[in-house]
């Protein structure tokens, strides 16, 4: 990932068009922990932003003139945001690296009613929806899936992000198995084209080739969708 900005308490770390931000966590604040999830719209417009979230029945929080946080209905924290929230920066000269992360390829998301979960972020978002098992699916978003799941009996925790997976480039699974061995990660096969570990703080995360979930999925919204 590369660093755009860090004043020695958080940082921005960007991989394709997703960012990632590490931060110190404040006296008496729980760590670690995944703070909340941002999604980018289109067409950003603070005020039609802000009165269709009221109309749904939310209460945003205006966070800066290009973003609003609002509760989601487990109570997680979600900020939707414009494109031009916090500039890319402009590329690097490609550095060879076995770990070189080019997108979110897809973020687990756990709840108590899969369902509801389901149907509102697919809705307020305008997901497209490709694969529906009655316990958890795929809803895409450019080339990344967010993916609710129904929690399962004997958890007590749900509304959460179970795991966010990384896609790499140029992924084999002899070597990046080799690579997270060596880095004492555990890693632990999912798929031929994923592995299964924790980060430094203990997160479940996956490190995966970007056709973990079949390219083919990728289809383009049909017409008249794309709205926001």
């Amino acid at each position: 990932m590369e660093i755009s900005f860090d004043d020695g308490k958080q940082a921005y770390m960007w991989f394709g068009d997703a960012m990632f931000i590490p931060r110190q966590a404040r006296p008496g604040e729980e760590a670690p922990r995944i703070d909340h999830f941002a999604f980018t719209i289109d067409n950003f417009n603070k005020a039609e932003v802000a009165a269709e979230l009221r109309r749904r029945g939310m209460d945003p929080r205006e966070d800066t003139d290009l973003s609003f946080h609002v509760r989601e209905p487990e109570g997680y924290d979600i900020q939707i945001c414009s494109k031009d929230l916090v500039k890319k920066p402009a590329p690097s000269v490609s550095r060879p690296s076995l770990w070189r992360a080019t997108s979110v390829n897809h973020v687990g998301f756990v709840s108590a009613d899969y369902g509801k979960a389901r149907d509102w972020y697919k809705d307020l978002f305008d997901l497209r929806l490709s694969h529906d098992s009655g316990t958890d699916c795929y809803e895409w978003m450019g080339d990344t899936v967010w993916s609710p799941r129904q929690g399962r009996p004997n958890d007590n925790r749900t509304g959460y992000i179970d795991h966010i997976a990384y896609t790499i480039e140029n992924f084999n699974k002899e070597a990046v198995g080799a690579e997270l061995e060596k880095r004492g990660l555990k890693p632990r096969i999912d798929t031929d084209l994923s592995y299964n570990c924790v980060d430094i703080n203990g997160f479940k995360c996956q490190i995966c080739d970007r056709e973990l979930v079949p390219m083919a999925e990728k289809r383009p919204p049909a017409p008249g969708r794309g709205r926001r």
